[in-house]
């Protein structure tokens, strides 16, 4: 924004200053529908994480899996091997390019 003050005798000053806004709001994080429970063995999906933020268009969406031993299992294209029987956690970290920061989760039960 830039401000000119110009007195009777035609003398003017300027003053230019800029607004900045910051961005303090956490993305939002919704799931599509999710299975809660598998079978040993099984190949299981895990949800896609619907992601909106009201700044930036494409945030950042980290996936862990920890199987019932809390070892972080390796998911390849939204799958993981469910190779023990109890409770596997499924973490969602989403940022934004201001790093702002939602979590989200789900339990599936294999058995």
């Amino acid at each position: 924004i830039t401000y000119t003050a110009e007195d009777g005798s035609g003398k003017s000053s300027e003053y230019v200053y800029a607004i900045s806004s910051k961005d303090f709001n956490a993305p939002t994080v919704s799931l599509k529908r999710h299975k809660t429970t598998a079978r040993q063995d099984a190949t299981v999906k895990i949800a896609k994480a619907n992601v909106s933020d009201d700044i930036t268009k494409e945030c950042t969406v980290l996936t862990y899996v920890f199987n019932p031993a809390g070892v972080c299992k390796k998911v390849v294209d939204g799958k993981f091997k469910a190779e023990m029987n109890g409770i596997y956690t499924v973490k969602y970290m989403v940022s934004d390019e201001s790093g702002n920061y939602t979590f989200v989760s789900y339990e599936i039960n294999v058995k």
